[in-house]
């Protein structure tokens, strides 16, 4: 019977009270194992929030792109200026 809090690892369970259980190389090796573990998913945590703020930004600045292109294409088909300002302060 298991008893102690359970542990994950590379598809294996086993409690608490087996990790007490290993030879002391194998803690070692245990322990450095879950380090690189939480390390790599740290590092795949980072890469992808850092991902994701990139193509935020790249979209408002693609967006604000397209809006400037847009209000050009307006202006050049005579469109008062005034009345851009007014539907831009209305979105």
């Amino acid at each position: 019977m298991i008893s102690g809090p359970l542990l994950f690892t590379n598809d294996l369970l086993f409690s608490s009270a087996d990790l007490h259980n290993f030879a002391p190389e194998d803690k070692i090796k245990y322990h450095n194992d879950m380090t690189t573990e939480r390390d790599i998913q740290n590092q795949i945590d980072f890469a992808m929030d850092k991902g994701f703020e990139e193509g935020i930004e790249k979209g408002l600045e693609q967006g604000r792109e397209k809006n400037q292109r847009f209000i050009e294409v307006l202006k050049s088909k005579g469109v008062p200026e005034e009345l851009i300002e007014q539907a831009l302060s209305e979105c």
